[in-house]
């Protein structure tokens, strides 16, 4: 039984509602954040489907760019190799054992994150007749996989033991809260981290590839760049959280569109009888052709009738949603040129991507 079995057939432009990719502005935000990190170096991070973004497309316009990339599970590493990336690729997620020979044999860096594990890649390795590379996980209080920082001497001295036919190319840690405005904890997993890096000093070693700085970190911790950083959301033009200062100027790559199919004058109402708070601003709500209501203040631009069209845009963020321009909104039986500058709260959680709803009579653009 197919659980993924398409519903809706794609032939002929039936669902008027589409994604576009701006692959221009996706390379301007990583120079932007490449000037801002420099010396570092800059991992592509292309997890989940580039953040939504398409990860196919991202990989074959940015990769060539890029240090290195960085996935989160198996399967996205080898359809990277299959498309014929060759950047050095590093898995960031959790492995099974009876993985491991796949990530030797498409030349995938394996997370060690236990000294079990550890042992598995060598084992694996000896018998394939290859070194593998690994990045060692440090967990500084994220929580999430890898060693704690306070026994990272065991899985460290590991290395330097029982592993023959691996090559520790890097080791790294991920902040919990780097785009908060109060780091303190931030800067408390920066120094744990730096405590463990201390362990190839003392045994006059050279350290491997130190990367522990996100998108929250590359805005606002400069000392957390270390040998490489790992942008994530803001390589994709959003900012990690409301809070962080904008440092790196980037701009949404991602724009939703869908056609207008029916305009409502009046108040909005939400699903589940919630009232919308439209500041007693004109408003409307309308029925866009992904068959989602959705209530908008209408500051923009709006104009029904025999050779118009209908056409709204608006920027959402974590922290709100901001319009401004200057128009006209035909509701009801009157035309009303208004001008309105709109900033309100949708939520932490909303969507943070640029949306048009446009009524124009075109067909969707695909990348």
């Amino acid at each position: 039984m197919l659980i993924n079995q398409p519903t809706i057939t794609t032939n002929g432009g039936v669902r008027a509602t589409w994604a576009e990719i701006n692959l221009t502005r996706l390379s301007q935000n990583f120079q932007a954040i490449r000037a801002r990190v420099a010396p570092a170096s800059v991992m592509l991070v292309l997890k989940t489907n580039a953040y939504g973004h398409g990860m196919t497309e991202v990989a074959r316009h940015l990769a060539v760019q890029a240090d290195y990339l960085g996935v989160a599970v198996l399967e996205e590493g080898i359809l990277l190799r299959e498309l014929g990336i060759t950047r050095p690729i590093l898995v960031l997620g959790g492995i099974w054992s009876n993985q491991i020979p796949q990530y030797i044999e498409h030349n995938l860096t394996l997370t060690a994150s236990s000294i079990e594990r550890l042992e598995q890649i060598d084992a694996a390795s000896g018998q394939m007749g290859v070194k593998a590379k690994v990045h060692l996980k440090i967990d500084t209080g994220m929580e999430r996989i890898g060693v704690h920082y306070y026994s990272a001497h065991t899985l460290q001295e590991a290395t330097l033991k029982c592993c023959r036919n691996v090559e520790v190319e890097g080791i790294y840690s991920h902040f919990a809260s780097a785009d908060s405005a109060d780091l303190t904890f931030a800067r408390l997993q920066l120094e744990r981290f730096n405590e463990v890096l201390r362990f190839y000093e003392k045994h006059g070693l050279p350290a491997p590839l130190r990367h522990i700085a996100n998108s929250g970190a590359v805005l606002q911790l400069p000392e957390a760049n270390l040998d490489m950083v790992r942008p994530g959301i803001l390589m994709y033009g959003v900012y990690p959280s409301p809070e962080v200062p904008h440092t790196v100027q980037v701009r949404p790559a991602l724009a939703w569109k869908s056609l207008v199919v029916f305009f409502q004058g009046g108040q909005a109402r939400a699903s589940g009888q919630l009232w919308l708070d439209l500041a007693k601003r004109p408003h409307g709500a309308r029925r866009d052709g992904a068959g989602r209501l959705r209530g908008w203040l209408l500051p923009q631009h709006v104009e029904q009738g025999p050779g118009h069209h209908s056409r709204s845009e608006i920027s959402a963020g974590g922290a709100g949603v901001h319009g401004s321009d200057h128009g006209q909104s035909r509701m009801g039986h009157g035309l009303q040129r208004r001008r309105s500058d709109v900033d309100w709260r949708i939520g932490r959680n909303a969507s943070r991507s640029r949306i048009w709803l446009s009524g124009l009579g075109r067909s969707p653009t695909k990348f």
